[in-house]
């Protein structure tokens, strides 16, 4: 296999398309890939911004994730349902294997993935995905994980913390309504009741297939999908258990002015920076809350109606709170006062604090921990007729 390096203005990018990805211990680069070709964005201590790479023949499934300063060596990275590995490539030879990573995922056998067709009771056609655990046969029941906010990689190769293919081979039937609400419930009304009349006919028709256990449908939701669903455990006592990890504001008007641990001890970024960076939650068309009028000193009624906060008193559903105590998107203190809500109710409720842990959770050991908190949580909950409601 043979390779060339060009700076990226010598050659023609006008069939290539735009790939993130994650170098070790690097900046975020950005790949124009094409089969066997690739524009490698380089450090900023480099003596130039990126350059062209030119394979002999495609490179699929490794990829270029650094450059050697001669130029004459390539780290080379491979996602695949075997594992992950990265391998050293010099002009002319062959990649040669460096390390080999997770290659437990060899063991692990992929769920089984279909799609949901059903609608809502106003008759909107609706979809879904379903995984099904690798072993489900006809007949069988499974407890459900009913995600957001969590993702759906297709396979095992594709890294993601909270990976659907691992839950499904943990024994659970991952459902992912892909239902937003669309549009906000009348004003004395839960706002987010319309996501929950479109999630019920997916939960529903899983039940009547005989896939899922109805005593054990648990409610799994990251960052906004927490958000989501710390509503919804509000609306509904149809889930059995919850597991909100890291999830969004509990409590709009005092998220609006948070300033995080991260940004008070960190050197390079202003707290009043992050700051301005967080009004585009609040007050810009993609913000995630854009459907608010701030502040919250003009609007307080809008900010407590649209707070999972402001509900907590309805939950009745057994809630798990995972969340890293360096991350720098929600600040811990909102997870605190959702979590101290529940308590001081005498309700079932666990909070999880990883320490060092940002949005996502990434330690290995950590990792180990959370599945485990997932396989005991899912267990929370005695059988009970107001489940169905």
């Amino acid at each position: 296999l043979d390779f060339s390096v060009t700076p990226p203005a010598a050659t023609d990018a006008s069939s290539v398309v735009i790939q993130r990805i994650h170098p070790l211990s690097q900046p975020d680069a950005l790949l124009l890939q094409s089969e066997a070709n690739f524009v490698l964005t380089l450090p900023p201590a480099a003596n130039q911004s990126s350059v062209f790479v030119h394979f002999s023949k495609p490179l699929a499934p490794l990829r270029p994730v650094a450059l050697s300063p001669s130029g004459k060596r390539l780290l080379l990275r491979a996602d695949t349902d075997q594992g992950s590995w990265l391998a050293l490539l010099e002009p002319g030879g062959r990649p040669v294997e460096l390390v080999r990573l997770n290659p437990w995922l060899r063991n692990i056998q992929p769920g089984q993935l279909q799609s949901l067709a059903y609608q809502n009771a106003a008759g909107k056609k609706l979809t879904a995905r379903v995984l099904l655990p690798p072993n489900h046969a006809p007949g069988k029941r499974w407890p459900a994980l009913v995600i957001h906010g969590v993702g759906f990689p297709g396979s095992l190769g594709v890294p993601s913390f909270l990976h659907p293919h691992l839950l499904a081979a943990r024994g659970f039937v991952v459902l992912d309504p892909q239902a937003q609400g669309g549009h906000y419930a009348a004003d004395n009304e839960n706002p987010f009741q319309p996501l929950w009349h479109n999630l019920k006919p997916a939960i529903d028709a899983l039940v009547s297939q005989g896939v899922v256990d109805p005593e054990r449908i648990v409610a799994l939701g990251h960052s906004f999908g927490g958000f989501l669903f710390a509503h919804l455990i509000s609306i509904t006592h149809r889930f059995s258990a919850a597991i909100l990890i890291a999830p969004a504001e509990a409590n709009l008007a005092s998220a609006y002015g948070h300033l995080t641990d991260v940004t008070r001890g960190n050197g390079y970024l202003h707290p009043l920076l992050f700051l301005k960076a967080g009004f585009a939650m609040f007050e810009t068309d993609g913000g995630s809350f854009r459907f608010l009028k701030p502040p919250p000193w003009r609007h307080p009624k809008e900010f407590a109606r649209f707070s999972p906060l402001t509900y907590v008193d309805r939950v009745e559903t057994p809630v798990l709170l995972i969340q890293g105590d360096a991350d720098a998107r929600i600040d811990m203190t909102e997870t605190e006062q959702y979590f101290a809500a529940l308590y001081r109710q005498g309700k079932r409720a666990r909070l999880v604090r990883y320490a060092g842990e940002h949005h996502w959770i990434e330690g290995r050991k950590n990792l180990t921990h959370l599945y485990t908190q997932i396989d005991e949580w899912t267990k929370e909950g005695s059988p009970g007729s107001s489940r169905a409601k």
